[in-house]
């Protein structure tokens, strides 16, 4: 277990918006993302599914064509690749923030956000269907070779009654 001293307001020596990661593993990162007040988010969309909890401050926030106003408390999912950004700022901002998979940095330049899903989520690669395996053949005594025979419940049953049963009486 790690515990993680997180959600302290901490802007960047300028005065700009920062982020500071905490934890990263495959799965998943977590970090801290501070906006002073008045100050521009100009983050890009990111190729991970994304979940901020506002802490500290209040601002406005856009994502998907939808604006709400954000305060301590608020929760939101931005899934990837989603065009989204605080603005308003009016106090202080603090989000702790969630990337799942682990925070890999903005998408590619030139790269639009993914449409046509409803809310911008990449479509996933459809898996091929793999046909059944052969079942083994059987190889004859001249080298050719055979289907194998199928097993059924009646196959078996009739060859049970077909064999001739042991004489126990001699």
């Amino acid at each position: 277990m790690d515990i993680i001293d997180s959600g302290h307001f901490r802007p960047a020596a300028d005065g700009s918006p920062d982020y500071a990661e905490h934890l990263r593993v495959p799965a998943l990162s977590f970090g801290t993302y501070s906006l002073p007040a008045g100050s521009t988010d100009d983050q890009s969309p990111h190729r991970e599914d994304e979940v901020y909890v506002v802490t500290r401050g209040r601002a406005r926030f856009t994502s998907g064509g939808r604006t709400v106003d954000v305060g301590p408390g608020t929760s939101l999912f931005v899934p990837a690749l989603e065009e989204h950004r605080f603005h308003d700022i009016t106090e202080d901002l603090v989000a702790l923030v969630l990337f799942a998979p682990a925070y890999s940095g903005p998408r590619p330049e030139g790269r639009r956000a993914r449409g046509g899903r409803g809310r911008g989520r990449p479509r996933r690669a459809r898996q091929r269907m793999r046909p059944a395996p052969a079942r083994p053949r059987r190889v004859r005594h001249d080298g050719r070779s055979v289907p194998r025979p199928r097993s059924s419940a009646r196959a078996r049953a009739s060859r049970s009654r077909s064999r001739p049963k042991a004489n126990s009486s001699a």
